[in-house]
């Protein structure tokens, strides 16, 4: 009789923390998974002040959390939470001038970008279990498994991670619409990520061309009110790459240097486009082989 291996180290037989599916589309997976990490340590948190529970850990320490995350990453992501208003920072260190920040999470903030973003189709209670760190032992009231089937979904939304070339694009969309209103209704960037992609691969846009619009349009006093979501963007892009062209002052304006997170996602669209062509030229030579 053969030996059936009955599970795998790499597999899960314990009961997982859950990361809900509302919370990914919202923030992104990482972010929710993130997230959901802060509140498990807040959960456990003795620091209490000003009505909350505050957390304070390095980011060295917090890799060790989320080792598939650089820390970089882990800061960016906090950064980004802490702009939305979803993190809050603090600073309660006895000493003066020790500067570890403290953070907590603003729930109320948190339920409104989320709720704004699912008020349609999807119950906030279809848990997607991922593990955290080994051994955790989390209380959640919904510890069981969503029965696995067959049938596909009818309807399953795309999820970009922190690294897509689509979220960062987003990401700039809206830290620049941000920059000209502070009180700019927090999007969806899942959604905005997936219009930026049908501009891309759809409508056959240049990444580091999408990048420059954006730059440009939202400088421009007419544009910056018109141009408020990745789907307006896509719509008028045409108009508003001829716009831009036209009013260059050099004849190769996408040659212009750019600085700051400008600068970042031209190039990180750059590199990904040449990644691409480069890609696409190595499979012709082997077919020509």
């Amino acid at each position: 009789m053969t030996n059936v291996t009955a599970s795998s180290p790499y597999l899960i037989n314990e009961n997982p923390m859950n990361v809900l599916p509302s919370l990914a589309v919202a923030f992104g997976i990482n972010q929710a998974i993130i997230l959901q990490q802060f509140q498990y340590w807040l959960s456990k948190s003795s620091n209490y002040r000003d009505d909350r529970k505050w957390v304070y850990n390095s980011f060295e320490d917090w890799n060790k959390q989320f080792p598939w995350l650089n820390i970089r990453t882990i800061k960016r992501i906090v950064k980004e939470l802490a702009d939305q208003g979803v993190i809050i920072t603090g600073n309660y260190n006895k000493l003066s001038f020790d500067r570890t920040n403290w953070y907590s999470i603003d729930y109320d903030k948190l339920t409104q970008i989320v709720e704004s973003t699912h008020s349609d189709k999807m119950s906030p209670r279809e848990g997607q279990n991922v593990t955290l760190s080994k051994g955790q032992n989390v209380t959640n009231n919904n510890h069981r498994l969503s029965k696995i089937t067959t049938k596909p979904s009818s309807h399953k939304s795309k999820i970009y991670d922190e690294d897509s070339p689509y979220l960062i694009l987003a990401n700039f969309l809206n830290k620049k619409i941000h920059e000209n209103n502070p009180k700019a209704k927090q999007p969806n960037l899942q959604t905005w990520a997936d219009d930026i992609r049908k501009l891309v691969e759809i409508d056959k846009r240049d990444k580091h061309d999408v990048s420059l619009v954006i730059a440009w349009c939202q400088k421009d006093d007419f544009w910056s009110t018109n141009i408020l979501s990745a789907s307006k963007l896509r719509k008028q892009f045409d108009q508003l790459y001829i716009k831009m062209r036209k009013e260059a002052t050099k004849p190769n304006f996408s040659e212009q240097p750019l600085t700051g997170e400008a600068k970042r996602a031209a190039e990180e669209a750059k590199a990904i486009a040449e990644g691409l062509a480069q890609k696409k030229e190595n499979s012709a030579k082997e077919r020509r082989s």
